[in-house]
């Protein structure tokens, strides 16, 4: 195929995908456009919203009871592969053992996460739509937010049992960074590919809400601040991008 050829085929792909983003847009706009529709989303919506706050306490508390729940069996499971991992003198088991504890440690720490994330916003939707207030609803909201940095913490501390190499405090600024320089290639490629994809996927995922964002505001009553806020997330996200990008290429040099 020769070199022309495949930058119109490249001009010829961008045109279809903005064809596309155009076709979605304007049945987004059509569906939503409609009164009727309009008013039922609406209508859902603030039933949705109704709910979490009439029933602040029961959703907090089945929240706080699941993440415990999580973190307590991937703990436990963590602990024994670790310990089965140590005492095993067989090779081939002690390569399926350090894949587990590399999925069941994904698992605890990006459920901790989920878990942390949904409890915060139930909280700030509670109080910006004048739900319960007082002490128990701070306390509800705290019990279970602790849990994130304790059980961050024990995950931490039995992954370094298992590889004394592993270096870092948990509850340092530049932990990531101890951490990561205590890994070996191989572990610190895997993790670069895994930093490759998060960032591609977050670029598609702020693309789509700004638009999002941006077609629904012309329907609902959002207000500007919504774009101001996914614009400039997309914003920041690519001056960051671009900043280690430049600074990776200077070191080169």
């Amino acid at each position: 195929m020769s070199r022309n050829k495949k930058e119109k085929n490249a001009f010829v792909s961008m045109g279809g995908k903005l064809l596309f983003g155009a076709v979605i847009g304007g049945i987004i706009g059509v569906l939503f456009g409609d009164r009727k529709m309009y008013g039922w989303i609406q209508s859902a919506a603030n039933s949705f919203l109704e709910m979490i706050v009439i029933n602040y306490v029961a959703v907090m508390v089945v929240l706080a009871i699941a993440m415990l729940i999580l973190n307590l069996s991937c703990y436990v499971r963590l602990r024994a592969y670790c310990k089965e991992a140590v005492e095993t003198d067989d090779e081939e088991r002690c390569d399926v053992l350090d894949d587990k504890i590399e999925i069941i440690t994904t698992v605890s720490l990006n459920g901790n996460g989920f878990f942390f994330i949904l409890i915060f916003m139930i909280f700030v939707l509670n109080y910006n739509l004048g739900g319960v207030q007082g002490w128990s609803t701070i306390l509800l909201y705290f019990l279970p937010v602790l849990m994130y940095p304790l059980f961050y913490i024990l995950t931490i501390g039995e992954l370094k049992k298992h590889d004394p190499s592993k270096s870092g405090n948990p509850g340092s600024m530049s932990f990531q960074k101890d951490w990561l320089e205590s890994c070996d290639e191989a572990e610190q490629m895997q993790i670069y590919k895994l930093g490759y994809q998060c960032h591609k996927g977050s670029s598609y995922i702020l693309v789509l809400g700004f638009g999002f964002t941006a077609i629904t505001a012309l329907i609902f009553d959002v207000g500007a601040f919504a774009i101001l806020i996914t614009g400039g997330t997309w914003l920041i996200q690519t001056v960051v991008s671009s900043y280690y990008n430049i600074k990776y290429k200077k070191k080169r040099f």
